[in-house]
């Protein structure tokens, strides 16, 4: 008989003894495992319950305690942030340039409040067009090579074109400045954007390890949007440390214009110091998509320079536009007064200090005009120009001629459209291509 005949012929009886034994082993398996389990979880829970019961609520602690102090931090982190904001922007709010109107000046610096002085020929000095004019003929002046219309900034600045007689007032006058302000504000974009267009950065190449390294002193390669500039001061030869070399390239696919009078002028400094700035000229009237224009001959006064230029490192380059290279043409009209998006259904509501008799605008003879949206000038007068297509003064009964007399004509300008719905505040420009 074989070894395992005998296990095979009793296997039946032998797993009939093991049933109840297995049998068993389950049964206090299912009594003692998920009751188990049970009776720890129900422990775990009853200790969480009695830790919550014990604990206080912190509501009251957060709203006695913590508050308070979140609310201060909070107001000195306002205060920060407005300051620095209004550190970028205080430029904006200089008054024009008198011996009174400075002396106010210092004195009034929170807009609309009531300006109190001994006799109203304190602001007598805002009359005179030397002073409030110049104003904006430094606004103007500001935004170069950028021109408006005709070359004049009254078909298209909202001012007051005649102040007649009478003296201004507080309120006026902050009027008059607040248009000053907001529309010197308005054509800050548009410095900004000519100074981008004339810069020029610095490349910095990759040295052997592959990270940018620093390029020589006096030969190095800057570029902008359009054009890449490789300038170098030879060291030796007849032209060392007298003249540039340079070649200019066209980076773009299309031709594009030098300048006026086929000249492109580039100011360039060869050191940190002013003394160290050169004015230097490129003569050709365009260059084709990609084309390189080399300077490697100079000419005297074009390439040039003198002795006493201090040389260091080619450490920046300008190109001085001029009205063919500016990115912004021309300011064509600035529109003030639409509300925004966001509030085109809202009514417009006037300051705490604005006087409740300036709600009735005077129809022909002095008195105060009616704030922008009120009842004095609902809305209609916000075109540049006292009356209805005006190229200067302010709107309403504030801007014929200085609270009712007569405009003082500026130069004709193009027809004014039809008032359109109410948007934001825009300028609109013409840039060159």
């Amino acid at each position: 008989m074989k070894k395992n005949d005998s296990f095979k012929k009793h296997h039946f009886w032998i797993l009939a003894g093991l049933a109840p034994f297995l049998a068993l082993l389950a049964m206090i398996f299912l009594m003692t495992g998920p009751g188990g389990a049970k009776d720890k979880a129900a422990s775990e829970i009853e200790a969480k319950k009695k830790e919550a019961t014990g604990t206080q609520p912190k509501g009251k602690g957060v709203l006695v305690d913590d508050f308070p102090k979140q609310k201060v931090e909070l107001e000195e982190r306002r205060k920060i942030l407005w300051e620095a904001n209004y550190n970028v922007q205080k430029d904006i709010f200089g008054w024009p340039q008198g011996r009174r109107l400075a002396d106010l000046e210092k004195k009034y610096t929170k807009f609309g409040e009531k300006m109190v002085t001994n006799t109203n020929q304190a602001f007598e000095e805002i009359k005179d067009r030397g002073i409030y004019e110049g104003a904006y003929d430094l606004v103007a002046e500001e935004i170069k090579p950028t021109v408006f219309p005709g070359g004049n900034w009254r078909r298209v600045l909202r001012h007051v074109s005649n102040w007649t007689e009478k003296y201004p007032t507080s309120d006026q006058v902050w009027l008059a400045l607040e248009d000053l302000w907001v529309q010197r504000g308005l054509l800050l974009p548009v410095k900004d954007i000519n100074a981008a267009a004339a810069k020029f950065e610095l490349v910095q190449a990759a040295g052997p390890d592959g990270k940018p390294a620093a390029p020589p002193p006096l030969k190095r390669t800057f570029r902008n949007r359009i054009w890449e500039l490789e300038l170098e001061v030879p060291t030796t030869g007849p032209h060392a440390n007298k003249a540039i070399l340079a070649k200019l390239k066209n980076r773009t696919n299309r031709i594009q214009l030098l300048g006026t009078g086929n000249e492109m002028r580039l100011d360039i400094w060869l050191s940190e110091n002013t003394s160290g700035q050169v004015r230097y000229r490129i003569q050709k009237d365009f260059a084709k998509a990609n084309e390189e224009i080399k300077i490697e001959t100079p000419v005297p006064n074009m390439h040039t320079f003198t002795k006493d230029v201090e040389v260091q490192a080619i450490t920046r380059v300008e190109q001085v536009l001029d009205e063919r290279t500016v990115p912004v043409r021309q300011v064509l009209n600035v529109e003030l007064g639409y509300k925004d998006a966001r509030h085109h259904a809202a009514t417009l509501v006037k300051p705490e200090w604005w006087p409740e008799t300036a709600a009735v605008a005077a129809p022909t003879g002095g008195g105060m005009p009616g704030m922008p949206g009120m009842p004095g000038d609902p809305g209609g007068g916000l075109m540049p120009g006292g009356e209805a297509g005006d190229p200067g003064g302010m709107p309403g009964g504030f801007g014929r001629g200085a609270f009712g007399g007569p405009v003082v004509p500026a130069a004709p300008g193009p027809p004014r459209p039809a008032p359109r719905p109410p948007s934001s505040t825009t300028t609109r420009t013409a840039t060159s291509s």
